[in-house]
């Protein structure tokens, strides 16, 4: 049973996860794509 509930943990986890990461990661190139743009106007 403790391994099956383990199992779900990583089956809604690991997608959440990789969303969390490229949500974070676009958002951190979207910030460094706007530093340069606003330097330069």
């Amino acid at each position: 049973m403790l391994s099956h509930f383990r199992g779900d943990i990583l089956i809604i986890w690991i997608p959440a996860f990789a969303g969390m990461t490229q949500f974070f990661l676009m958002d951190y190139l979207g910030l460094l794509d706007e530093i340069p743009s606003a330097d330069e106007t």
